[in-house]
């Protein structure tokens, strides 16, 4: 590897924004997929965040960059779960002033309204099917306070697979499984000049929200990635790995794809928006005041401008962290700072809020999206016990993390040690240039939902 500058390294196809620290342990799988995406046409640009795991097909912590003109699309990259992202609830109380006992009060409650775990449905949201296709195509959702979305084609409905639509009628306000969780958190001010801009303060009380687009991308990612297969063996597109499509986004079936992904990346946000309104509702009962600091998305392909010329960015497991006056911030209390970017730890370390800086142009304005996995869950599964598991979340302590389980196997694949250690990504992060910590949150109590 070629030293670029201090956490930025290079081979001969991809970027790696990495400390030594980092790079030395990583996955060779990572490279093995890496060279197979920087075989895909026309790349522009290849990188990979200090996050950086092996995934089906390409890596998690990818980020890929082509010139809108000779543009290609990838589902594989972009990931079945289409617009998973983070959403931060603040509130005016201190964390201190939520005891054990009100805090799992609100736990139960806001579990009420919210179903979690795979293939749930919400039966308090009932959809006519006018309003349903106008959420589909509503980028003007939560505007202030999330990723703006800038079409790369116009929306059509009919580009969504049947069985998406249906489902995803249902599924609204639902938390799913797997890595996705609702998390009560003590916070910590870092940089206090940008807190006071944000509305922190030392010790308060927050929300974290980690969700996507349920079944709803699921079956647009897997129904199109079989159809990018097709695709590619009739007109003799060769790929390094049958797992990883792509094809160029004036093809008939990409721009159908890029069409479906587009309602999917705004329905995972609806999604979040749905949820942090009942717990947002949950919290007022009990005399709680809260909003939404921010949402940013981490698996969806943008169109951004970048010295003046339109390019396509892909990033799966990666989340924008766009710099003080840049062109796509929302909201003009981030215009000075730059934009919230949430990167979620584990359920029993921290997790950082952080803000873009300029000199993070050299990723495409993008961070990680949060600590990443050193173990697949299979092998969590195996190798971790339950008592190990037991003392990460400090039961039967003081300090002690609440969890909506009574059985710890029920989320093994989710204990703390499953991932790399946040402290060392963030200080990649940092070193790397690419954003720079404004506070540092402590979990309280998670909310998971079962596979």
């Amino acid at each position: 590897m070629k030293k670029i500058r201090e956490g930025v390294y290079t081979n001969d196809y991809a970027i790696f924004f990495m400390t030594e620290e980092i790079l030395k342990d990583l996955d060779e799988g990572v490279l093995q997929q890496a060279k197979n995406a920087a075989q895909i046409p026309n790349v522009e640009f290849l990188g990979y965040t200090p996050d950086a795991h092996i995934g089906k097909g390409t890596s998690i912590g990818t980020i890929i960059v082509w010139d809108m003109s000779k543009a290609w699309i990838s589902p594989t990259i972009v990931g079945v779960d289409i617009g998973c992202g983070m959403r931060l609830i603040l509130t005016d109380k201190f964390a201190d002033d939520i005891d054990k006992v009100l805090l799992k009060k609100i736990m139960d409650e806001v579990e009420d309204l919210i179903p979690t775990g795979v293939g749930k449905k919400n039966k308090r949201i009932v959809l006519s099917r006018a309003k349903y296709e106008e959420y589909l195509q509503n980028t003007e959702i939560d505007k202030d306070i999330s990723d703006k979305i800038v079409l790369i084609y116009d929306f059509d409905l009919d580009t969504i697979p049947d069985e998406a639509y249906e489902i995803g009628k249902e599924q609204f306000a639902t938390l799913g499984g797997g890595n996705h969780f609702i998390e009560f958190q003590k916070l910590y001010v870092l940089d206090k000049d940008i807190a006071q801009k944000w509305g922190l303060f030392d010790g308060q009380f927050v929300v974290m929200i980690h969700s996507g687009s349920r079944r709803f991308g699921a079956v647009i990612g897997d129904y199109y990635q079989k159809k990018f297969k097709d695709v590619m063996k009739s007109k003799g597109i060769t790929t390094p790995d049958p797992q990883l499509t792509f094809l160029p986004i004036d093809n008939k079936v990409a721009k159908d794809y890029i069409k479906a992904m587009q309602s999917a990346a705004i329905y995972a946000k609806i999604n979040r928006h749905y949820m942090s309104n009942f717990i947002i509702s949950v919290l007022e009962k009990h005399s709680i005041d809260a909003w939404v600091l921010y949402d940013v998305a981490h698996n969806i392909a943008y169109m951004e401008r970048f010295a003046n010329r339109e390019k396509l960015v892909i990033r799966k497991g990666a989340t924008r962290a766009l710099p003080p006056d840049h062109y796509l911030i929302p909201n003009l209390k981030f215009v000075d700072t730059g934009h919230p970017v949430i990167l979620p730890g584990s359920m029993g370390s921290s997790s950082y809020l952080m803000r873009g800086i300029q000199d993070n142009i050299i990723s495409y304005h993008t961070v990680n999206h949060g600590a990443g996995r050193v173990l697949s869950r299979t092998k969590a599964k195996k190798t971790i016990s339950i008592e190990e598991f037991s003392k990460a979340l400090r039961q039967g302590q003081d300090g002690e993390i609440l969890i909506n389980t009574r059985n710890l196997k029920d989320f093994l694949d989710e204990s703390p040690q499953s991932y790399k250690d946040i402290e060392v990504v963030i200080n990649s992060v940092i070193t790397s240039r690419l954003a720079l910590p404004v506070a540092k949150m402590e979990p309280l109590g998670v909310i998971k939902g079962k596979d």
